[in-house]
């Protein structure tokens, strides 16, 4: 979360709303609310499936944490960060707070904050319950404005036992505790929609100590399992903690010792093994086919269930065992360091196979992509694609499109690729009209400080320029080496795969990042991997075509375009295609990544296949491309 905005926030949160308490809806003038929850539920010690369709996700003990907050103007915010997000879905979080305010701070505020940054409308999200003036209080905020709130001025007593469900319409709350309180409401504006990371902070306002006893997060019929990714605090004042609340791998479920004749623990076997066979199954019109048998998504299941032995496989990668659920050699399933089972993706295979899994990140509402943290769980690395041809020569520049990119990929945790700098037909006018060495210099100078100020890790500073641009082409990997020398540099090329035609840009592309690699400016080349024009890939030529170019090779647009074959047809060239690129990129030992150029069907260049449809399910290609990597696995 940005540091910088939770100093705003919490001025605002704290502040503003005892300007403007009279906006405030009191508890008594809400209905009261059918589907309240027991108060026995709070602070279960059990790990088991909850009833009525709940399911515990995150399960901390009972031992307590406080936040002491010794100073007398600052906010001490402490944050639990889940993976995943309440999006279509509904959260119930059961938890146990005393606030002690110091004396002649009763205006201070300590409580408990649910966070996300929504998707939708690209702006923060925070819920909080707080204790101030000596009662409870609900406010919500989206960004730094403070947009409805509701006092509970009977409750005065510090220390309560709250259970708090958010529903699926992203509007309505519901609060239990432990004195009585049956409260219910919906906001008008959405208190989520659609963010990232699931954030539970707990607050401490100047001069005042909370305490915190178990956590309890559940979600309604499993959906959007949520996990704890990291736990970190900005210190104001002096903290006191048990050290089990400070560390990314806080202890959330018991799972026990993994038996190879049962399914292991962390797994819920009916609702996941039926959506990862079902998935499967999809991508094959409904039938898998593997040792001569055919299944479909329910038989695979049950088979599964009564054969562990043979779908459930430990592999050991330079001394660590990875534990898998594997059907015909494709990885269905990982279990994860925490002890988890989750749906394996390329980005887990990527991680043992050192090779870097990216794409060119589209927005939410042309990639039809339902869930933000998708990329996070999907790829290593992600493209920002920069439009060049609208950059203004001076402020203000518009990188709105750029900055969501950005930090969506930040959001994430992805690496970034920066596209490009020079390419020749996409530049701006005032360089075209005006093509100097001044000029030229000025562009540079724009994007790259641009990149550093983001941390970008990585510059397309050239793509497709004919070899006669080679002064201008070095004069521009100079510069962007000098001013920002922590990122890596790379000259980007098409038709740079194959060199059986005569129209093959490999003889340029060698020809330039040889040049550059003398002056020591290029650290990658670029191999965008377009398939096109019915030229399909030839593994053999395409390791051999990897291997002549100087510096490590990332392929850096992968799809291909088979809009001739009948549709039908589609699918299956693709899985083939996919195979092969996949096979030459680890096979060459050059290759040290893999990047689509966009996520699905519905958001790919010109018609062009990708490994997910237009729904973003995956394909019978993107089975392959896994089969094909966890082959490809060393194995001890």
């Amino acid at each position: 979360m940005n540091k910088k905005r939770n100093n705003i926030f919490f001025l605002l949160i704290f502040i503003l709303p005892q300007m403007i308490s009279g906006c405030s809806q009191k508890a008594h003038d809400v209905k009261e609310s059918p589907t309240s929850l027991p108060i026995e539920d709070i602070n279960v010690d059990s790990t088991a499936l909850d009833t009525d369709g709940w399911y515990r996700n995150i399960w901390i003990d009972s031992t307590p944490f406080a936040i002491s907050n010794t100073s007398e103007s600052d906010y001490l915010w402490h944050e639990i960060q889940n993976s995943n997000t309440i999006y279509e879905s509904k959260i119930r979080i059961s938890v146990t707070l005393k606030a002690e305010p110091e004396a002649l701070y009763e205006n201070s505020s300590l409580g408990i904050t649910f966070a996300n940054h929504d998707f939708v409308t690209r702006k923060a999200n925070f819920l909080s319950l707080v204790f101030q003036d000596g009662y409870w209080k609900l406010m919500h905020f989206i960004d730094d404005d403070w947009v409805d709130g509701v006092d509970f001025p009977e409750l005065t007593d510090p220390s309560q036992s709250f259970i708090i469900t958010l529903h699926e319409d992203q509007k309505s709350i519901v609060i239990t505790n432990n004195e009585g309180l049956n409260f219910s409401h919906t906001f008008e504006n959405h208190i989520f929609h659609g963010g990232d990371n699931f954030i539970v902070a707990l607050l401490a306002g100047p001069k005042g100590q909370l305490s915190i006893s178990g956590l309890i997060i559940d979600t309604f019929d499993g959906s959007l399992p949520i996990r704890i990714e990291s736990a970190s605090e900005v210190v104001p004042g002096e903290i006191k903690q048990n050290e089990q609340w400070n560390c990314a791998d806080l202890p959330a479920v018991y799972l026990g010792e993994y038996n190879p004749d049962e399914l292991p623990p962390g797994f819920k076997t009916e609702r996941d093994l039926l959506n990862w066979t079902t998935q499967l199954a999809n991508a094959y019109s409904g039938k898998i086919i593997f040792d001569e048998n055919e299944f479909d998504a329910e038989q695979l299941q049950v088979d599964i269930t009564q054969n562990i032995s043979e779908y459930f496989k430990e592999i050991e990668i330079a001394g660590k065992i990875t534990n898998f659920l594997v059907v015909d050699e494709i990885p269905l399933a990982v279990c994860t360091s925490n002890g988890y089972w989750q749906e394996a993706t390329l980005r887990d295979l990527g991680d043992l196979l050192g090779i870097k899994i990216g794409t060119l990140i589209q927005d939410l509402g042309s990639s039809g992509i339902r869930n933000p943290s998708f990329w996070k769980n999907e790829y290593h690395t992600s493209v920002a694609c920069m439009d060049i041809p609208n950059l203004a020569y001076e402020a203000p520049f518009d990188w709105e499109w750029n900055n969501w990119q950005i930090q969506t990929a930040k959001r994430n945790e992805l690496e970034i690729r920066l596209q490009a700098i020079i390419s020749p037909g996409n530049m701006p006018d005032w360089l075209t009209s005006d093509y100097t060495n001044e000029n030229l210099d000025h562009m540079t100078r724009l994007v790259v400080e641009y990149a550093k100020e983001n941390e970008v890790q990585e510059i397309v500073v050239a793509n497709e320029c004919p070899a006669a641009m080679m002064d201008d082409i070095v004069r521009a990997f100079k510069l962007a080496r000098e001013l920002y020398p922590e990122a890596k540099l790379i000259y980007n090329d098409t038709r740079n795969h194959f060199t059986r035609y005569h129209f093959s840009d490999v003889g340029r592309t060698l020809e330039i990042s040889e040049n550059l690699l003398e002056l020591g400016l290029i650290d990658y080349v670029g191999v965008q991997m377009h398939i096109e024009d019915e030229i399909f890939p030839i593994k053999a030529e395409v390791i051999r075509v990897l291997k002549e170019y100087p510096v490590p090779v990332v392929i850096t647009e992968f799809d291909a375009q088979l809009n001739f074959l009948p549709e039908d047809q589609r699918d299956a060239k693709m899985e083939e295609i996919t195979r092969i690129v996949f096979e030459s990129c680890i096979e060459s030992g050059v290759c040290i990544g893999i990047t689509t150029w966009g996520e699905n069907d519905r958001t790919s260049w010109d018609g062009y296949s990708l490994l997910r449809d237009e729904k973003n399910m995956r394909k019978s290609a993107y089975y392959a491309a896994m089969q094909t990597m966890y082959v490809h696995l060393p194995r001890e």
